[in-house]
Protein backbone atom coordinates (compact mmCIF):
# COMPACT_ATOMS: atom_id res chain seq x y z
CA UNK A 1 0.00 0.00 0.00
CA UNK A 2 1.50 3.47 -0.98
CA UNK A 3 2.43 5.70 1.78
CA UNK A 4 0.38 8.99 2.31
CA UNK A 5 0.72 11.90 3.52
CA UNK A 6 -0.86 13.53 7.29
CA UNK A 7 -1.80 16.82 6.08
CA UNK A 8 -1.29 18.61 9.51
CA UNK A 9 1.84 17.41 9.35
CA UNK A 10 2.45 18.65 5.97
CA UNK A 11 0.76 22.08 6.88
CA UNK A 12 3.10 22.42 9.36
CA UNK A 13 5.94 21.68 7.21
CA UNK A 14 4.87 23.69 4.84
CA UNK A 15 4.35 26.67 7.76
CA UNK A 16 7.50 26.04 9.07
CA UNK A 17 9.65 26.53 5.67
CA UNK A 18 7.95 29.57 4.83
CA UNK A 19 8.64 31.04 8.20
CA UNK A 20 12.36 29.70 7.93
CA UNK A 21 12.33 31.23 4.15
CA UNK A 22 10.95 34.66 5.64
CA UNK A 23 13.47 34.86 8.51
CA UNK A 24 16.57 34.26 6.30
CA UNK A 25 15.42 36.51 3.83
CA UNK A 26 17.80 39.28 5.40
CA UNK A 27 15.70 41.67 7.03
CA UNK A 28 17.60 44.62 9.08
CA UNK A 29 15.23 44.84 11.85
CA UNK A 30 15.93 41.01 12.37
CA UNK A 31 18.82 41.25 14.71
CA UNK A 32 19.75 37.95 15.00
CA UNK A 33 20.39 37.26 11.11
CA UNK A 34 23.40 39.49 10.54
CA UNK A 35 26.50 38.97 8.37
CA UNK A 36 29.53 36.77 10.01
CA UNK A 37 31.63 38.00 7.03
CA UNK A 38 33.26 40.66 5.55
CA UNK A 39 35.21 42.04 2.72
CA UNK A 40 37.83 42.72 5.48
CA UNK A 41 38.74 38.65 4.88
CA UNK A 42 39.23 38.82 1.34
CA UNK A 43 42.46 37.79 0.15
CA UNK A 44 45.41 39.96 -1.85
CA UNK A 45 43.01 39.52 -5.45
CA UNK A 46 46.01 40.40 -7.88
CA UNK A 47 46.21 38.68 -10.95
CA UNK A 48 43.01 37.10 -10.71
CA UNK A 49 40.27 37.79 -13.78
CA UNK A 50 36.74 38.53 -12.35
CA UNK A 51 33.32 39.22 -14.39
CA UNK A 52 30.26 40.36 -13.17
CA UNK A 53 27.36 41.53 -14.96
CA UNK A 54 25.70 44.54 -13.70
CA UNK A 55 28.81 45.72 -12.22
CA UNK A 56 27.83 49.09 -12.52
CA UNK A 57 25.13 49.35 -10.05
CA UNK A 58 23.82 47.98 -6.87
CA UNK A 59 25.32 44.45 -5.67
CA UNK A 60 27.70 43.93 -8.35
CA UNK A 61 28.96 47.61 -7.77
CA UNK A 62 29.72 46.41 -4.55
CA UNK A 63 31.36 43.73 -5.68
CA UNK A 64 32.97 45.35 -8.37
CA UNK A 65 34.65 47.63 -5.44
CA UNK A 66 35.60 44.90 -3.21
CA UNK A 67 37.75 43.15 -6.17
CA UNK A 68 39.24 46.42 -7.23
CA UNK A 69 40.19 47.59 -4.07
CA UNK A 70 42.20 44.08 -3.71
CA UNK A 71 43.84 44.31 -6.97
CA UNK A 72 41.83 42.01 -9.46
CA UNK A 73 41.19 42.82 -12.70
CA UNK A 74 37.43 43.36 -12.97
CA UNK A 75 35.22 43.39 -16.36
CA UNK A 76 32.01 44.81 -16.09
CA UNK A 77 29.74 43.91 -18.14
CA UNK A 78 26.35 46.22 -18.37
CA UNK A 79 24.67 47.41 -21.41
CA UNK A 80 25.56 51.86 -21.26
CA UNK A 81 28.74 52.81 -21.89
CA UNK A 82 27.97 56.07 -20.35
CA UNK A 83 26.62 53.99 -16.97
CA UNK A 84 29.90 52.35 -17.18
CA UNK A 85 32.06 55.26 -17.39
CA UNK A 86 30.44 56.75 -14.29
CA UNK A 87 30.67 53.44 -12.34
CA UNK A 88 34.54 53.12 -12.93
CA UNK A 89 35.32 56.88 -11.92
CA UNK A 90 32.93 56.21 -8.70
CA UNK A 91 34.99 53.05 -8.26
CA UNK A 92 38.06 54.81 -8.32
CA UNK A 93 37.55 57.28 -6.09
CA UNK A 94 36.03 54.27 -3.53
CA UNK A 95 32.27 55.18 -3.83
CA UNK A 96 29.61 53.25 -1.70
CA UNK A 97 26.05 53.80 -2.16
CA UNK A 98 24.65 54.26 0.95
CA UNK A 99 20.79 52.96 1.74
CA UNK A 100 19.40 55.57 -0.37
CA UNK A 101 21.56 54.72 -3.10
CA UNK A 102 23.63 58.33 -2.48
CA UNK A 103 26.98 57.72 -2.78
CA UNK A 104 30.16 58.13 -0.27
CA UNK A 105 33.35 58.31 -0.80
CA UNK A 106 36.76 57.22 1.11
CA UNK A 107 40.05 57.25 -0.20
CA UNK A 108 41.48 53.90 -2.20
CA UNK A 109 44.94 52.42 -1.90
CA UNK A 110 46.10 52.78 -5.41
CA UNK A 111 49.00 50.92 -4.48
CA UNK A 112 46.91 47.78 -3.61
CA UNK A 113 43.89 48.77 -6.70
CA UNK A 114 43.70 46.24 -9.58
CA UNK A 115 41.43 47.36 -13.00
CA UNK A 116 38.40 48.22 -14.20
CA UNK A 117 37.14 47.54 -17.32
CA UNK A 118 33.32 47.75 -19.52
CA UNK A 119 32.64 44.94 -21.55
CA UNK A 120 29.06 45.89 -23.31
CA UNK A 121 26.51 43.87 -22.73
CA UNK A 122 22.75 43.56 -22.75
CA UNK A 123 21.75 39.81 -21.47
CA UNK A 124 18.51 40.46 -23.40
CA UNK A 125 19.80 40.63 -26.60
CA UNK A 126 21.84 37.14 -27.34
CA UNK A 127 24.07 38.63 -29.81
CA UNK A 128 25.37 41.32 -27.82
CA UNK A 129 25.31 38.36 -24.73
CA UNK A 130 27.95 36.48 -27.72
CA UNK A 131 29.56 39.57 -28.54
CA UNK A 132 30.73 39.98 -24.92
CA UNK A 133 31.51 36.52 -24.90
CA UNK A 134 34.14 37.45 -27.75
CA UNK A 135 35.10 40.11 -26.03
CA UNK A 136 36.54 38.71 -23.05
CA UNK A 137 37.48 35.66 -24.77
CA UNK A 138 40.02 38.08 -26.26
CA UNK A 139 41.25 39.83 -23.55
CA UNK A 140 41.49 37.04 -20.86
CA UNK A 141 42.46 33.56 -21.08
CA UNK A 142 40.67 31.93 -18.09
CA UNK A 143 38.22 33.77 -15.85
CA UNK A 144 38.68 33.24 -11.92
CA UNK A 145 35.14 34.02 -11.07
CA UNK A 146 31.59 34.99 -12.88
CA UNK A 147 29.40 36.97 -11.14
CA UNK A 148 26.00 36.08 -12.85
CA UNK A 149 24.59 39.04 -10.90
CA UNK A 150 22.19 41.14 -13.00
CA UNK A 151 18.75 40.85 -12.76
CA UNK A 152 15.22 42.58 -13.67
CA UNK A 153 12.24 41.93 -11.54
CA UNK A 154 8.68 42.31 -12.39
CA UNK A 155 8.97 43.85 -15.46
CA UNK A 156 7.64 43.03 -18.93
CA UNK A 157 8.08 43.21 -22.29
CA UNK A 158 10.51 41.14 -24.95
CA UNK A 159 13.89 40.77 -25.62
CA UNK A 160 15.50 41.57 -28.70
CA UNK A 161 14.45 37.69 -29.90
CA UNK A 162 11.00 37.63 -28.61
CA UNK A 163 11.20 35.96 -25.26
CA UNK A 164 9.85 37.20 -22.08
CA UNK A 165 11.80 40.15 -20.63
CA UNK A 166 12.63 38.68 -17.25
CA UNK A 167 13.24 35.34 -18.13
CA UNK A 168 15.15 36.01 -21.70
CA UNK A 169 17.37 38.48 -19.34
CA UNK A 170 17.92 36.80 -15.91
CA UNK A 171 18.25 32.90 -17.20
CA UNK A 172 18.56 32.97 -21.29
CA UNK A 173 21.30 35.87 -21.03
CA UNK A 174 23.27 34.55 -18.45
CA UNK A 175 23.22 30.89 -19.30
CA UNK A 176 24.50 31.79 -22.79
CA UNK A 177 27.06 34.09 -21.26
CA UNK A 178 27.76 31.07 -19.03
CA UNK A 179 28.44 28.48 -22.05
CA UNK A 180 30.49 30.75 -23.96
CA UNK A 181 33.12 31.19 -21.28
CA UNK A 182 33.16 27.51 -20.37
CA UNK A 183 36.76 27.34 -22.30
CA UNK A 184 37.86 30.20 -19.92
CA UNK A 185 36.02 28.79 -16.67
CA UNK A 186 37.91 25.31 -17.17
CA UNK A 187 41.00 26.55 -17.93
CA UNK A 188 43.36 24.38 -15.85
CA UNK A 189 44.90 26.59 -12.80
CA UNK A 190 45.56 25.65 -8.95
CA UNK A 191 42.22 26.77 -7.96
CA UNK A 192 38.78 25.79 -9.00
CA UNK A 193 36.62 28.63 -11.13
CA UNK A 194 33.39 29.87 -9.80
CA UNK A 195 29.96 31.19 -10.89
CA UNK A 196 27.92 32.79 -8.35
CA UNK A 197 24.36 33.14 -9.66
CA UNK A 198 22.30 36.24 -7.76
CA UNK A 199 19.40 33.87 -6.96
CA UNK A 200 16.15 35.25 -4.51
CA UNK A 201 14.19 34.07 -1.75
CA UNK A 202 11.25 34.52 -4.18
CA UNK A 203 11.64 31.87 -6.19
CA UNK A 204 9.68 29.88 -3.75
CA UNK A 205 6.79 31.25 -5.82
CA UNK A 206 7.49 29.56 -9.19
CA UNK A 207 4.56 27.24 -10.15
CA UNK A 208 5.11 23.14 -9.29
CA UNK A 209 7.83 22.04 -11.36
CA UNK A 210 9.76 25.39 -11.34
CA UNK A 211 8.89 26.59 -14.58
CA UNK A 212 5.98 26.01 -16.74
CA UNK A 213 7.72 26.43 -20.20
CA UNK A 214 4.28 25.69 -22.23
CA UNK A 215 2.85 28.62 -20.31
CA UNK A 216 5.59 30.73 -20.17
CA UNK A 217 4.74 32.92 -23.03
CA UNK A 218 1.48 33.60 -22.42
CA UNK A 219 1.81 34.26 -18.87
CA UNK A 220 4.68 37.08 -18.84
CA UNK A 221 2.40 39.24 -20.60
CA UNK A 222 -0.34 38.99 -17.59
CA UNK A 223 1.59 37.61 -14.17
CA UNK A 224 5.12 39.48 -14.16
CA UNK A 225 6.04 38.49 -10.23
CA UNK A 226 5.47 34.50 -11.15
CA UNK A 227 7.66 34.85 -14.11
CA UNK A 228 10.17 36.44 -11.78
CA UNK A 229 9.84 33.55 -9.28
CA UNK A 230 10.57 31.30 -12.00
CA UNK A 231 13.43 32.89 -13.57
CA UNK A 232 14.65 33.09 -9.48
CA UNK A 233 14.30 29.24 -9.90
CA UNK A 234 15.33 28.44 -12.46
CA UNK A 235 18.52 30.27 -11.29
CA UNK A 236 19.05 27.83 -9.01
CA UNK A 237 18.64 24.74 -10.92
CA UNK A 238 21.06 26.04 -13.50
CA UNK A 239 23.63 26.45 -10.35
CA UNK A 240 22.67 22.38 -9.46
CA UNK A 241 23.42 21.42 -12.93
CA UNK A 242 26.70 23.58 -13.17
CA UNK A 243 27.69 21.71 -9.73
CA UNK A 244 26.48 18.07 -10.86
CA UNK A 245 28.22 18.67 -14.86
CA UNK A 246 31.78 20.05 -13.51
CA UNK A 247 31.85 20.41 -10.19
CA UNK A 248 33.84 18.31 -7.36
CA UNK A 249 32.48 14.94 -7.10
CA UNK A 250 30.69 14.28 -3.99
CA UNK A 251 28.64 11.62 -2.27
CA UNK A 252 27.63 11.74 1.07
CA UNK A 253 28.52 14.57 1.89
CA UNK A 254 32.19 14.36 1.48
CA UNK A 255 33.63 15.87 -1.86
CA UNK A 256 36.44 14.85 -3.79
CA UNK A 257 39.00 17.36 -5.24
CA UNK A 258 39.42 16.62 -8.70
CA UNK A 259 42.94 15.57 -10.82
CA UNK A 260 44.60 19.09 -12.10
CA UNK A 261 43.60 20.46 -15.00
CA UNK A 262 39.78 18.74 -15.44
CA UNK A 263 38.06 22.27 -15.29
CA UNK A 264 36.68 22.23 -12.42
CA UNK A 265 34.27 24.92 -11.69
CA UNK A 266 32.41 25.41 -8.34
CA UNK A 267 28.59 26.85 -8.59
CA UNK A 268 26.89 28.34 -6.31
CA UNK A 269 23.28 30.34 -6.51
CA UNK A 270 23.10 33.07 -3.48
CA UNK A 271 19.83 35.17 -1.99
CA UNK A 272 21.19 38.40 -1.57
CA UNK A 273 18.61 39.70 0.76
CA UNK A 274 16.42 42.39 0.98
CA UNK A 275 18.29 45.19 -0.57
CA UNK A 276 18.18 48.76 -1.59
CA UNK A 277 19.11 49.00 -5.13
CA UNK A 278 17.78 50.04 -8.16
CA UNK A 279 15.41 47.01 -8.86
CA UNK A 280 12.07 48.11 -8.03
CA UNK A 281 12.67 51.83 -9.40
CA UNK A 282 11.13 50.91 -12.58
CA UNK A 283 7.92 50.80 -10.72
CA UNK A 284 6.27 53.85 -10.07
CA UNK A 285 4.65 53.54 -6.95
CA UNK A 286 8.14 51.83 -5.14
CA UNK A 287 9.83 54.94 -6.33
CA UNK A 288 7.64 57.28 -4.95
CA UNK A 289 7.71 55.04 -1.56
CA UNK A 290 11.13 55.58 -1.44
CA UNK A 291 11.15 58.73 -1.64
CA UNK A 292 8.16 59.44 0.41
CA UNK A 293 9.44 56.66 3.24
CA UNK A 294 12.63 57.48 3.30
CA UNK A 295 13.18 56.15 7.30
CA UNK A 296 11.11 53.23 6.09
CA UNK A 297 13.65 51.82 3.96
CA UNK A 298 16.35 52.40 6.34
CA UNK A 299 14.31 50.00 8.56
CA UNK A 300 13.91 46.95 5.87
CA UNK A 301 16.75 47.17 3.78
CA UNK A 302 20.44 46.49 3.53
CA UNK A 303 22.80 48.44 1.65
CA UNK A 304 24.39 47.21 -1.76
CA UNK A 305 27.36 45.77 0.01
CA UNK A 306 25.76 44.11 2.60
CA UNK A 307 23.17 42.38 -0.12
CA UNK A 308 26.71 41.66 -1.65
CA UNK A 309 28.15 39.73 1.04
CA UNK A 310 26.74 36.35 0.13
CA UNK A 311 27.94 36.31 -3.35
CA UNK A 312 31.53 37.48 -2.35
CA UNK A 313 31.72 35.11 0.64
CA UNK A 314 30.61 31.84 -1.84
CA UNK A 315 33.52 33.29 -4.22
CA UNK A 316 36.12 33.47 -1.62
CA UNK A 317 35.62 31.10 0.76
CA UNK A 318 38.02 28.51 1.25
CA UNK A 319 38.23 25.86 -1.27
CA UNK A 320 36.95 22.71 0.81
CA UNK A 321 34.15 24.97 2.15
CA UNK A 322 33.20 25.97 -1.37
CA UNK A 323 33.23 22.17 -2.49
CA UNK A 324 30.78 21.49 -0.27
CA UNK A 325 28.83 24.69 -1.27
CA UNK A 326 29.28 23.63 -4.46
CA UNK A 327 25.73 23.59 -6.23
CA UNK A 328 23.93 24.99 -3.12
CA UNK A 329 21.51 27.78 -2.80
CA UNK A 330 23.16 30.45 0.31
CA UNK A 331 20.51 32.72 2.30
CA UNK A 332 21.32 35.22 4.80
CA UNK A 333 24.03 34.80 5.75
CA UNK A 334 26.30 33.01 4.68
CA UNK A 335 24.89 29.54 5.11
CA UNK A 336 22.92 27.00 3.42
CA UNK A 337 19.24 27.75 2.95
CA UNK A 338 16.56 25.56 2.63
CA UNK A 339 15.41 24.65 -1.60
CA UNK A 340 12.28 23.52 -2.61
CA UNK A 341 11.83 20.18 -3.27
CA UNK A 342 11.49 20.21 -6.96
CA UNK A 343 15.50 21.90 -7.52
CA UNK A 344 17.33 19.20 -9.00
CA UNK A 345 20.13 18.72 -11.01
CA UNK A 346 17.59 17.04 -13.29
CA UNK A 347 15.78 19.98 -13.05
CA UNK A 348 18.84 22.03 -13.79
CA UNK A 349 19.52 20.13 -16.80
CA UNK A 350 16.32 20.56 -18.24
CA UNK A 351 16.15 24.54 -18.45
CA UNK A 352 20.18 24.14 -19.30
CA UNK A 353 18.44 22.19 -22.29
CA UNK A 354 15.83 24.58 -22.96
CA UNK A 355 17.96 27.49 -23.58
CA UNK A 356 20.24 25.80 -25.90
CA UNK A 357 17.52 24.90 -27.72
CA UNK A 358 16.34 28.03 -27.79
CA UNK A 359 19.75 29.34 -28.63
CA UNK A 360 19.90 26.98 -31.29
CA UNK A 361 16.20 28.34 -33.22
CA UNK A 362 18.34 31.79 -33.55
CA UNK A 363 21.09 30.62 -35.36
Amino acid sequence: MAATTNPIAAFFAAAWWNILTLVHSGWVFLPWIRPHWTVDQMADQRGRVVVITGGNSGTGYATAAAYYARGARVLLLCRSAERAAAAIADLQRGGVANVLSEMEYAPVDTSRAGTLEHIPCDLADLDSVAAAARAIAARVQRVDVLFANAGIMAMRGRTKQGYPLQFGTNVLGHQRLIALLLPQLRTPRSRPARIITVASAAHVSAPPGGVDYAALDARAARDAWLEYGESKWANIALAKYMHARWGPACADGVCGVPAPGTGEIISVAVHPGIVATNLFMHNAWAKWLSHKFTWALRCVSATAATGALNQIWAAEVADPVARELSGAYVWCYQCKGRERADLDAAAGEKVWAWCETQVARQE
